[in-house]
């Protein structure tokens, strides 16, 4: 009798002992997925950027996986950095909404399409300067004899050097060494949503406020762009466009842009696009849904494209 008391009291307390185990590791379970939660709740502070992807390399098999608000920062400083050319021609894809909180951002891309300094197109000098093939006078000048004359050099001015071919290679060079998008990017029906952008672009005299600020021969689909604001500064002249400011060569198929919002301050110029603000004739623009809304705009020239 006394043996079977022993054991079920063994019996009791290893049940007792179960049941606060099972309780104590519940409890912990909980108080880190509360914490965890929060952190995802709390969302993108407007700052962080990823190491690196969730996961993939690029492929058209295995494309770089954009999960949240950091890793597309990721993407875009990729798209940006000094190393830019090894991320073109690559594989992107959203497989989650990426939220940013309400936070700023700016457009992804940096143009270089300049005409360089350095470089003298025909039919311009430096400073003002104005070419010309008319022979040089000299100043007139006193003799010791007291007569004045004037002579004329049989040198003509050197006319400042003259070479459109180095221009055009210079324009070309500094166009293709644009650190801009050119790839696929499939959104999956996923979203880019709740951001507002203050600063814009700078592609030659003009600010471009887009997404994108310029693409080439690349295909972005599937993806869905909402909830967001242009608040534009007062500036001269202003290009705005919904998705992308400058389409090159490129297909553009399922793009929902939605709940958006387009305030200029001031400007002398302002052109909107759609979605696309300049497209040249080999880009595809297939399937996008439109519905936001342009507040009145009282100042400078407005131009719809």
């Amino acid at each position: 009798m006394k043996k079977k008391n022993i054991e079920a009291r063994k019996i009791f307390f290893l049940l007792v002992l179960a049941f606060f185990l099972v309780f104590f590791s519940l409890s912990i379970y909980t108080v880190l997925s509360g914490i965890f939660s929060f952190a995802e709740l709390e969302g993108w502070d407007g700052k962080k950027v990823a190491e690196s992807f969730s996961k993939g390399n690029g492929t058209e098999e295995n494309p770089y996986v954009i999960h949240d608000a950091s890793e597309y920062m990721y993407f875009k400083s990729l798209i940006e950095g000094d190393t830019y050319e090894a991320y073109q021609d690559k594989y992107y894809i959203l497989d989650a909404n990426i939220d940013f909180n309400g936070h700023e951002i700016t457009p992804i891309g940096i143009v270089n399409y300049e005409k360089p300094e350095d470089v003298i197109v025909h039919g311009e000098g430096t400073e003002g300067e104005v070419i010309s093939d008319e022979p040089k006078v000299e100043e007139t000048k006193v003799e010791e004899s007291g007569e004045s004359s004037t002579e004329e050099s049989t040198e003509e001015k050197e006319e400042t050097p003259v070479n459109d071919e180095a221009a055009t290679e210079e324009v070309e060079e500094a166009k293709n060494n644009d650190r801009i998008f050119k790839g696929v990017l499939d959104g999956q029906g996923y979203s880019l949503m709740n951001f507002k952008m203050v600063e814009g672009s700078k592609i030659e005299e003009a600010s471009y406020f887009a997404l994108f600020s310029k693409v080439s021969e690349a295909e972005i689909k599937q993806l869905n762009v909402e909830n967001y604001k242009y608040e534009i500064p007062e500036l001269d002249k202003v290009v705005v466009s919904l998705f992308t400011g400058i389409s090159e060569k490129s297909n553009l198929d399922v793009i929902i842009l939605s709940d958006f919002n387009i305030k200029v301050k001031k400007a002398e110029s302002i052109t909107i696009g759609l979605i696309a603000a300049e497209s040249d004739e080999d880009t595809k623009i297939n399937r996008v849904y439109i519905n936001g809304e342009i507040d009145d705009i009282n100042n400078g020239v407005v131009r719809y494209y």
